[in-house]
């Protein structure tokens, strides 16, 4: 018996590697129109020393940052936006790309997940992911990555901090029986702690990933972290397969990835300036309504300047109602910051305590 060597770290090449940006083509540079920037995850097939992003997986995560322009193309050329003849599964590997919506060149971006409206119609009908045909309904007792059976927690697709989106974007219909709340199995995925912890700081996907063979496509880890930490986990873990998945999951995991995504875009929208924006609008009935628009960059920080881990969430929820009542809320220092669906309950509340004194 011999003590068996301690492993090597892992590379932390990514880190290094520069990003690439990709810009609103109704902006200039020195208004930052950087929408997103991704790490150069992926390896050129050609050449072993170049690096750069899946074309399909950052496009879609553009696409998703535009409020679902889902026929917008990626262009190398503000001025004369051709699309670029890159596969849907090749690497863009250039600094810098313009994301073009035809006919739109001030298109809305989404500032937050919250703001973010579900595609049922595209998803259903447009969209590329490939069904969730698993066969399992019940969670496997093995991480859906690393297969071990150690040190599990489940994780949530659609978080669990995220209720308030789940009921209103309808999203349980996707449940086993299409009446159940962000808890139901479909949401779940049992992962090991540390890819567990991972996943939540948006380190991480899970996206469509070309196989080579048959099926084409597989779900796999993709990396959007690049510090040094991020760097380590792409060396072990970047384009994985996730197994274990339930069946007809799909709905969740593209919900999850748009919320790690979007997260991206708050360096824009808190560049100081007027943006064109996509909001959801809820009224005192709790009735959503999406809205696009602009909006001051003063109205932004207040609502999204927000710091911490949720990032471009909104930092005021209550400025998000537009009513008389809304008003009334306000002037009540017992009143504490809450989701517009919580209106009614904290207005009660509001009531009761002025008919005591």
């Amino acid at each position: 018996m011999s003590v068996r060597r301690a492993p090597q770290r892992p590379a932390t090449d990514l880190a290094s590697r520069p990003v690439i940006s990709f810009r609103h083509p109704g902006y200039t540079a020195a208004v930052l129109d950087i929408i997103l920037a991704l790490p150069r995850v992926d390896k050129v097939a050609s050449e072993s020393d170049k690096f750069g992003v899946h074309h399909a997986t950052a496009l879609l995560a553009c696409q998703i940052i535009a409020n679902n322009a889902f026929n917008g193309y990626l262009s190398t050329n503000r001025e004369s936006p051709m699309r670029i003849t890159t596969a849907a599964d090749g690497v863009l590997t250039d600094d810098e790309y313009f994301f073009i919506v035809p006919g739109n060149i001030a298109y809305a971006v989404v500032p937050s997940f919250q703001d973010w409206k579900f595609p049922h119609v595209e998803f259903r009908n447009q969209l590329w992911w490939p069904d969730v045909a698993t066969g399992l309904d019940d969670l496997v007792r093995r991480c859906a990555v690393t297969q071990c059976t150690y040190v599990l927690e489940k994780a949530h697709l659609v978080p669990q901090d995220q209720r308030t989106w789940y009921l209103r974007n309808a999203m349980q219909k996707y449940s086993h029986n299409g009446l159940q709340d962000i808890d139901n199995k479909r949401n779940l995925l049992n992962l090991r702690i540390d890819l567990r912890r991972t996943l939540d700081n948006k380190d991480w996907v899970v996206a469509p990933k070309p196989t080579g063979s048959n099926p084409p496509f597989a779900y796999a880890v993709h990396v959007l972290g690049s510090d040094a930490p991020a760097a380590e986990f792409h060396t072990t873990w970047h384009n994985s397969e996730v197994l274990n998945l339930q069946d007809n999951s799909k709905a969740y995991l593209f919900a999850r990835f748009a919320w790690a995504v979007i997260q991206g875009v708050k360096p824009f929208i808190l560049a100081g300036v007027s943006r064109n924006v996509a909001r959801v609008v809820v009224d005192n009935q709790g009735t959503p309504t999406w809205k696009t628009g602009p909006e001051s960059a003063k109205v932004l920080d207040e609502q999204y300047g927000g710091g911490g881990s949720k990032g471009a969430t909104p930092r005021n929820k209550r400025s998000r109602i537009t009513s008389a009542a809304d008003s009334e809320a306000e002037e009540d220092d017992e009143c504490t910051p809450f989701d517009p669906l919580e209106l009614d309950t904290c207005l009660e509340r509001i009531k009761r305590q002025r008919e005591e004194e």
